[in-house]
């Protein structure tokens, strides 16, 4: 018949030889070698070193790029200096930077309140303008500025007193355009030197009079907005997501509270109705001699003390 029980056993073994079975089982009594614990084992260290790798090439890569952003950087510092006794501002322009990133600087000041322009490199002066080219490893420039600004003859809009100051940034510093290396752009602050119990507010977050300013829409960033200094007082909260502060000279008759009253009324329904507002508000007031009326700024407003929160006619 030629079918023995030998021949059917050996028909029936798996097909292949005893040595191939234990080169690919090498532990005795485990049927396959890739479901065994050591196995798993082995391959989570070898995804967990794949996955070290990976956040060490990112790592690497994210400080190149951070090398290369900073390789592009300068520092711009602004520094305001008070007389108030002469209703003068000094300001200097510090410029630093390891090469020569920004190359020119161009301004068009109101020379009947700007003047006495002087630094280092060379400046050039016309009837409309200042162009400044800087050293390339940094410089300074200075000029003085005459604040006191009538409106009409009502009243100032940038004002300077023995007491306090109300202004707008760009009263002291006038808007510039500038010429730099491709890519570059400045890490810009606002510093101020001021009389002894003399404080500032300005649309910014600082400390110790400090204020960094950073502008996500521009390479040059420039302060803007309205500031006061000298003997203040500020109120500040936290309405719809919006850090608010009011802030104005003491002695003025300012209705802190009752400004932000108005704005916990008001802020919640403008936040619903247009979707997107700053992420900080700063409302500026003060009595005599500014102009009775109300001036708007960058994420900052100037309201006089004398105009109604709430008025009959609807003007407020």
């Amino acid at each position: 018949m030629g079918d023995t029980l030998a021949n059917r056993r050996y028909s029936d073994a798996p097909r292949y030889s005893t040595s191939a079975h234990y080169r690919m089982n090498c532990i005795p009594g485990l049927r396959n070698p890739l479901r065994s614990p050591l196995a798993k084992a082995d391959n989570r260290s070898t995804g967990f070193l794949l996955y070290l790798a990976l956040c060490v090439a990112c790592c690497v890569l994210a400080a190149e790029s951070q090398g290369a952003d900073d390789a592009l950087r300068y520092d711009v510092d602004y520094r305001v200096s008070v007389d108030p006794t002469s209703e003068i501002f000094d300001i200097e322009l510090r410029l630093g930077q390891s090469k020569n990133l920004l190359r020119e600087v161009t301004m068009k000041p109101d020379f009947e309140r700007l003047s006495n322009f002087v630094g280092d490199g060379d400046i050039e002066i016309d009837d409309q303008q200042v162009r400044w080219k800087p050293p390339a490893s940094g410089g300074s420039l200075r000029w003085r500025v005459r604040i006191n600004h009538l409106r009409n003859e009502s009243g100032y809009d940038a004002w300077l007193g023995p007491q306090w100051g109300l202004f707008r940034a760009e009263d002291l510093i006038p808007r510039a355009s500038t010429r730099t290396l491709k890519g570059a752009k400045s890490r810009t602050r606002l510093n101020f030197e001021l009389p002894r119990n003399w404080n500032v507010a300005t649309q910014y977050y600082g400390q110790n009079d400090r204020f960094a300013i950073n502008n996500a829409d521009r390479q040059f960033d420039e302060p803007s907005g309205w500031i006061v200094v000298g003997q203040i007082g500020v109120r500040r909260d936290t309405i719809a997501g919006i850090r608010v502060a009011v802030a104005g000279p003491v002695d003025n008759s300012l209705r802190r509270l009752d400004t932000l009253a108005m704005l916990n009324w008001t802020l919640p329904e403008l936040a619903r109705l247009l979707g997107h507002l700053p992420s900080r508000l700063t409302v500026f007031s003060a009595g005599q001699p500014m102009w009775r009326g109300g001036l708007s700024a960058p994420q900052s407003l100037f309201v006089h003390v004398d105009r109604p929160l709430i008025s009959e006619n609807a003007t407020s």
